[in-house]
């Protein structure tokens, strides 16, 4: 991914991984999955693709449509869903020495 992929794929997937290493919520890592998927697909000639993060989850979650929960995290912007869950992205944090 590092070498071949665009830009918004090699930074989905860095947010993917930098989120598992700090303890997302489990909605947030659904999230940062599907967003690297997402951006895989554009990078693989898909780009103008209208899927969404809710499309890729319909593939996996049987109630993806009728849970409160899903439709959030696959239907809101992220940085709304990483503060509905009191998160803070590692890429956004602040850096202290320790």
């Amino acid at each position: 991914m590092s070498i071949y992929g665009s830009d918004d794929a090699v930074r989905a997937f860095r947010n993917f991984m930098q989120g598992v290493y700090h303890d997302p919520p489990p909605e947030i890592t659904m999230r940062l999955y599907y967003d690297f998927v997402l951006a895989a697909r554009r990078d693989m000639g898909h780009t103008r693709t209208e899927i969404t993060a809710l499309d890729l989850m319909g593939q996996r979650l049987k109630d993806v449509y009728d849970l409160r929960s899903a439709y959030v995290t696959g239907g809101i912007p992220f940085a709304d869903l990483a503060r509905e869950h009191n998160w803070t992205p590692p890429w956004e944090r602040v850096p202290t020495d320790g």
